[in-house]
């Protein structure tokens, strides 16, 4: 079972308050209007919660105006900022063998994100999944850091131009979308992934590029070391905040409970047990969820009710017209409209 904690390493905090310095803001400011205090933050192993890595995130794109920040981070984000699992990457024989080693022990790295790795002859595929609720911004703006350390970390560690390969985000382009032109030779592209997920395909030419510092005694010494590590870490995480991120940023489909627990390695009965243990089921969060979404998108938006049905998973619009009927008393038209607020009568004279 893959362990799960809602913690953020000290060491991306570092990062971030690094980037703030070199913006002219003083750490003691954007901790303040994060809400935080710096106890912790320069220990080496401390941790904080992801919520208070996303209170830091949305205090710096406050006070910078900046949307780039996840970028920034993630090209920050170097050997040494991984530990002994960094040092190891550049001295594995293959990218195959480093990202088949990073994707193991990824919970040293980060314990609320899982990465994936899968690999066939022709194309390997890395995805990362957030393995804790958070927020939108969070999500989208760790997902960008990992992106772009990949792409920063994998150039250095086989020192040369990488091949051309394929990266795949869950958002719209953001403010900053040129900036990935930066990772070239990388193809990017947006709102691809149904799922929550940052999904990254290779080729098979670029899995097999030889590391920098090929060094197998120093690998098998470090996952020695990196076993231990990754067995003391405790999963505390709230299931049911988990459950919900992963619905509310489904895009046009409807994850089962099946799913679910594919992402976080377990059966579907674990699953359930620990949301019953919170007092919740998965059917209660997934009804609950698409139909906030279903209100948000008929309130807000000019979207069809067809297309809203496709978004939210529905086979047709017929089931999704009766499931929110179901559920608000109203059909989908009828809730829009009563939406819109009313025109106040023309003054007479």
């Amino acid at each position: 079972m893959q362990q799960r904690s809602p913690a953020f390493p000290a060491r991306y905090f570092r990062l971030v308050i690094a980037y703030a310095e070199s913006l002219g803001f003083a750490r003691s400011r954007i901790l303040a209007a994060a809400g935080l205090r710096d106890a912790g933050l320069d220990d080496g192993d401390g941790s904080f919660t992801v919520h208070h890595f996303d209170a830091t995130l949305g205090a710096l794109a406050r006070l910078s105006g900046r949307s780039d920040i996840g970028f920034e981070v993630g090209r920050r984000l170097t050997f040494d900022q991984h530990g002994a699992l960094g040092l190891a990457i550049p001295r594995c024989a293959n990218v195959d063998q480093a990202i088949a080693m990073v994707s193991r022990y990824y919970a040293l790295v980060t314990p609320s994100f899982a990465m994936g790795y899968r690999r066939d002859a022709t194309r390997g595929c890395v995805t990362y999944r957030p393995l804790v609720g958070m927020s939108r911004d969070a999500l989208h703006t760790i997902g960008e850091m990992h992106v772009v350390s990949f792409h920063c970390v994998l150039t250095a560690a086989v020192q040369r131009r990488l091949p051309p390969y394929d990266i795949y985000m869950p958002f719209e382009p953001p403010a900053h979308a040129a900036r990935y032109r930066e990772l070239a030779p990388a193809r990017v592209h947006f709102g691809v992934p149904p799922m929550p997920e940052v999904r990254i395909e290779v080729d098979a030419t670029l899995m097999d590029l030889p590391m920098a510092l090929p060094d197998p005694r120093y690998v098998s010494r470090a996952i020695g070391d990196l076993e231990g590590k990754r067995s003391k870490i405790v999963g505390d995480a709230s299931w049911s905040d988990w459950v919900r991120l992963m619905l509310e940023e489904a895009e046009d489909c409807q994850p089962t409970l099946a799913q679910i627990a594919e992402i976080v390695g377990v059966g579907q009965h674990t699953v359930a047990r620990r949301l019953a243990q919170e007092g919740a089921t998965y059917r209660s969060l997934a009804n609950l969820v698409r139909h906030r979404r279903a209100c948000r998108l008929l309130r807000d938006t000019r979207t069809p009710v067809s297309q809203i049905a496709f978004r939210l998973g529905y086979s047709d619009a017929g089931n999704f017209s009766s499931a929110f009927r179901r559920a608000a008393g109203v059909s989908p038209r009828r809730y829009r409209q009563s939406q819109v607020p009313e025109q106040p009568e023309p003054a007479t004279a």
